[in-house]
Formats: C-alpha cells, structure tokens, sequence
C-alpha cells in the first residue's frame, strides 16, 4: 500500500480515537446549534493533538522500521555485490587506464593552454570593468 493510504487511515483511526472518549464519557447527543457547535469546536481542536500523538507513536517508528529495513538489505546484499562488482572492473580496467594515465594529463594540459589562449582572444580589454564597456556603447563617449 502507498504511504499516503497509510496516513488516512492514521487519520481515521485518529478521528475514531476522539470519538471513542466521548462516548465513553456518557457525553449525550447535542439538542442545540450552540452545543453542537461547541461539541465540534471542541473535537476540531482534539484533532491536531491526535494526529501528532498517531504520527509519533505509530508512523514514525513504522518509517525507522522501513528504514532499517533497508539499510539492512542495501549492507547485506547490495554493497556487498556493487563492491565485488567494482573489484571486477577494475582488475579489467586498471591496468589501462594507469597506462593511459601520463597521456590523458598530458591532453588535459593542451587543452588547457588551448582554453587560456582563446579567453585571452575573446576577451578584448580585461582591465575594464563593466560598467566602462557599457559607456563605450553609449553616444557621445
């Protein structure tokens, strides 16, 4: 079941949970708009004290259960086999990229050199501030 079919029911089991104590009371059915008014003041302001007291006692400790629950697989199975996966592609690959290493650093140093020139050349007078290159487009300068 989805998680939020789960809230519902926290809170209509909440809602029945405020229902419970007043009829346990002996509270009788209200005979005016004032009482009844009053009675559902009242439950509207259980309803929040409710909802808290089901989320912390019932929905929290469920999600640290799931929680739990899945770090336990993730430790047991999961890392363990993308570990010895990752042991596997490195003795297959390891070798080669270590070969490759002085010349990837080697391109990486190139195309640096290659990035700096052509900022140099794009950018015509890097002294200048902004605002001094927005001046230069305005008449009369």
């Amino acid at each position: 079941m989805r998680i939020t079919t789960h809230i519902f029911i926290l809170a209509i089991a909440a809602v029945l949970l405020l229902l419970s104590p007043a009829a346990a009371q002996g509270q009788q059915v209200p005979e005016t708009i004032q009482e009844a008014q009053g009675f559902g003041l009242q439950f509207l302001q259980e309803i929040p004290g409710a909802l808290q007291q089901a989320w912390r006692t019932q929905a929290v400790p469920v999600f640290y259960s799931i929680g739990d629950w899945t770090m336990n697989i993730w430790d047991g199975y999961v890392f363990s086999w993308v570990r010895g996966l990752w042991k596997n592609i490195l003795a297959l690959f390891g070798q080669e990229i270590e070969k490759r290493k002085p010349l990837i650093e080697e391109e990486f140093q190139r195309e640096k050199q290659e990035l700096q020139q052509e900022i140099k050349e794009k950018i015509p007078e890097p002294g200048k501030t902004l605002w001094e290159h927005i001046r230069g487009f305005l008449p009369g300068q």
